[in-house]
């Protein structure tokens, strides 16, 4: 058979079945002549039992021969004729083999990649060489793979604040119901709140619910019966006040790693002192590190003119008394996962705390608290599979007594959380223009 010249263009996570033939001198996606610097592509393409493929980590690719084609740095089958935005198109000798290609998006990650992520999600901060022991891989590898996720924005690596260190003591869950067709802008609008700890849309009985941190029930009182009723689209809402904090984790896929999640577990500290207040200077340090929690210390103290062991060594101390936790975000159908579910659990006053300690126990549970509207548990889990959802909501809730009701809430987006926007990429994460890459390199 023949070989044919085609442009196969990668757009999603697919089998491609069909090859696209572009008309003779087509510029398909920004078409660039010449040298390139530092392209990055988040994506490959291979040709199955086939003798070449176009790597997730290409970083350089410059112009070979006189085809007038940018050609990977050391592949000399295939040009590279296309980039644009995390998207290529690649064209290649196709001999009826089948293509298969791999780009970042969310369901994107490979077992590999969920790994990394995973291992990100116990300590935002580890050495790639602890990362690397702990999924079996090299340091090179994991490198640049946790790179490439970050710089994409699959995986968000941040520092979160403890409410209560900056002055924000009391923690109210709002259930909101929206007008058809408003709910995605009435959560966009509370999530631009600085007092909002975390929003997301919801299919259930509420259609946008959200935690909101204020340090007086005076507070309190404006946002749900002023500010809030405002936003156009809010039909109504209802409030319960969280009275104390069991869980908080962001280490729900730790079963990928099997018995070496244990290796790198950093679990979030309780905050405890509640007159403790953050320091200008912490705020500064955290405000550094916030949208980047992989950023070195030096480079935190190069920004802020201070030395690294200052800066290190106030970040861990605010650690160590729970005032900051570092937190890896990072989308559930990336990691192979089911919609979070959001549980309101109704329990007898005298059974809360025994339910509670069952449930910490439990790896799916990523946040647990009091609530005291109807007097019970809010619990949100993360579970890998559908039968392990109907385990949990079955045989784990079914043994536990005292439960008298059950709401249940899916989750369908993650605007915010623990203060971090999940529905936009930080200045400090975005390519620049002329590299593709992030202007701050993560380092641990």
């Amino acid at each position: 058979m023949a070989a044919a010249t085609a442009s196969i263009r990668m757009d999603r996570v697919s089998t491609i079945s069909s090859i696209l033939f572009p008309r003779r001198g087509e510029n398909r996606g920004g078409f660039r002549h010449g040298n390139v610097e530092a392209t990055y592509l988040p994506c490959q393409i291979e040709i199955l039992n086939g003798d070449w493929q176009l790597a997730p980590d290409l970083e350089t690719v410059d112009r070979r021969g006189g085809s007038g084609h940018d050609t990977p740095r050391g592949r000399t089958h295939g040009r590279l004729s296309a980039w644009h935005s995390g998207r290529c198109t690649w064209s290649a000798p196709v001999c009826g083999r089948r293509v298969r290609s791999t780009a970042m998006s969310e369901g994107a990650l490979d077992p590999l990649d969920r790994q990394i992520a995973g291992a990100l999600q116990l300590n935002g901060r580890a050495a790639w060489r602890d990362i690397a022991l702990a999924v079996d891989s090299t340091e090179t590898t994991v490198a640049r793979r946790a790179q490439r996720l970050i710089d994409s924005g699959t995986v968000r690596v941040a520092v979160s604040r403890t409410p209560a260190c900056i002055g924000m003591a009391q923690v109210a869950t709002v259930y909101i119901r929206c007008e058809p067709g408003t709910p995605q802008r009435v959560a966009a609008t509370i999530a631009g709140r600085p007092e909002v700890w975390s929003t997301g849309i919801y299919a259930g009985d509420a259609d946008v619910i959200c935690q909101v941190t204020v340090s007086c029930g005076e507070a309190l009182a404006e946002i749900l019966l002023g500010e809030f009723q405002r936003i156009p689209g809010v039909v109504s809402s209802v409030a319960e006040l969280m009275t104390r904090t069991f869980k908080v984790s962001y280490g729900w896929a730790r079963q990928l790693l099997g018995d070496r999640a244990a290796d790198l577990d950093v679990l979030p500290v309780a905050h405890q002192n509640e007159g403790h207040v953050l320091s200008e200077s912490d705020e500064v340090i955290i405000e550094a590190l916030q949208p980047n929690a992989r950023l070195s210390f030096a480079a935190v103290a190069a920004r802020l003119g201070t030395n690294e062991s200052t800066v290190r060594r106030r970040f861990e101390a605010l650690r160590r008394q729970g005032c900051v936790n570092v937190a890896t975000f990072v989308h559930p159908s990336a990691m192979g996962f089911q919609p979070p579910l959001l549980m309101k659990l109704v329990l007898a006053p005298r059974k809360l705390e025994s339910a509670a300690a069952a449930l910490t126990e439990y790896a799916g549970v990523r946040y647990m608290a009091a609530s005291l509207g109807h007097l019970g548990l809010l619990v949100e889990v993360n579970l890998a599979t559908a039968s392990d959802v109907y385990d949990f909501t079955t045989r784990v809730l079914g043994e536990i007594d005292g439960i008298s009701d059950v709401h249940i809430w899916t989750e369908l987006i993650a605007l915010k959380r623990a203060y971090v926007r999940l529905d936009t990429v930080p200045a400090i994460m975005r390519p620049t223009a002329s590299t593709g890459r992030t202007m701050a390199r993560a380092q641990p």
